[in-house]
């Protein structure tokens, strides 16, 4: 298309966003040129932002989204992108003033609350964490994100029944939905209802659009089969999600976590290693490892992990549960102690 019209600004917006879907950093060159050649192209401007942020390019990505606003001003979803990339730099002050401009130009939405509200959180203000979702949830009782989003806030502050309650209302307007089924399965779970989720977990897998939602829904459902004492059912499900999809991060979860619950903690701790061999940012494997090595009353290599965990994350609560089982299975009084600080 674009030896056929090389001065086509479309034909670069796309093979631009194309390269951006598959990581070519080419992308930004293509973005460019679409730009160059129409600059009312928001779409362009738009995806140009993205791109640039992916290279860590962060103020140019920034500069990209305004002037893809500026061309579509009445864009919800591009003033909350701006927002999105601000608040993935830690800017909550400059996050929070676009987040308030959407309030004013787009009284009836949800998504400022709902941004402003994770603001709050990050800054661990709870009050008017809970505050916000609320007022979403009033500003647009049919938003399903601000139901879901409060569902969470409830649980979190262990306010168990009203967690439910939200997550239900979520549920109703989308009786289909993966990620409402699995919240509300995730709610019960937290209420200690676990046998209660079952179902919406089951339905979260049957209606789950891609791959990753279906398998973080089976992963969760390994889990939740050794918590109702269906061991034979979990190792299967975990077996068949590895054998299908050995690279896949939630069935590398699955079967390292069903294997240590056999008691088989090196088959299962060198699959933890595998998993972050192929995912090197993530943590939760980390934490996965040292849970195992808890179980496996292997106390100085959890302690040895457990440290380089709070490195990175010093505030970590199961780090620091884990901590306290370790102090209180080798009877260490000052150990205990510093664990309960935490």
């Amino acid at each position: 298309a674009i030896e056929l019209a090389p001065n086509n600004s479309e034909a670069y917006y796309y093979l631009g966003w194309t390269q951006d879907l598959l990581g070519d950093k080419e992308a930004v060159k293509s973005l460019r040129q679409a730009v160059q050649l129409d600059p009312k192209n928001d779409r362009a401007w738009r995806i140009l932002a993205y791109a640039l942020w992916r290279q860590d390019r962060h103020s140019e990505a920034n500069k990209a989204m305004q002037s893809a606003i500026k061309l579509a001003p009445k864009n919800l979803q591009y003033q909350k992108e701006l927002a999105d990339i601000l608040l993935a730099q830690d800017k909550f002050k400059e996050a929070a003033a676009v987040y308030n401009g959407m309030k004013t130009a787009f009284p009836k939405s949800a998504e400022p609350f709902i941004g402003l509200a994770e603001i709050a959180a990050r800054q661990s203000n709870t009050k008017l964490q809970g505050e916000l979702l609320r007022q979403a949830t009033v500003i647009k009782p049919t938003s399903e994100l601000a139901w879901l989003k409060l569902a969470q806030f409830y649980s979190d502050e262990r306010k168990l029944d009203e967690s439910i309650r939200c997550a239900r209302i979520a549920l109703g307007f989308r009786p289909n939905s993966a990620l409402n089924n699995s919240a509300l399965a995730i709610a019960l779970i937290n209420a200690d209802k676990p046998q209660d989720a079952e179902p919406y977990l089951q339905k979260s897998i049957v209606f789950a659009t891609d791959l990753q939602q279906k398998l973080r829904s089976q992963d969760l459902l390994v889990h939740l089969h050794f918590i109702n004492n269906k061991n034979d059912r979990a190792m299967e499900l975990a077996k068949e999600m590895y054998k299908q999809y050995p690279n896949e991060y939630w069935a590398i979860s699955a079967m390292s976590w069903a294997l240590m619950c056999f008691k088989k903690y090196d088959e299962g701790f060198a699959l933890l290693q595998k998993g972050k061999k192929l995912y090197p940012s993530d943590q939760d494997f980390d934490k996965d490892h040292l849970a195992g090595l808890v179980s496996a009353e292997r106390y100085d290599q959890a302690k040895a992990l457990a440290k380089k965990i709070l490195v990175k994350k010093p505030n970590d609560t199961h780090t620091w549960m884990c901590l306290m089982t370790v102090a209180t299975k080798t009877h260490n009084k000052k150990d205990a102690e510093e664990a309960m600080k935490h």
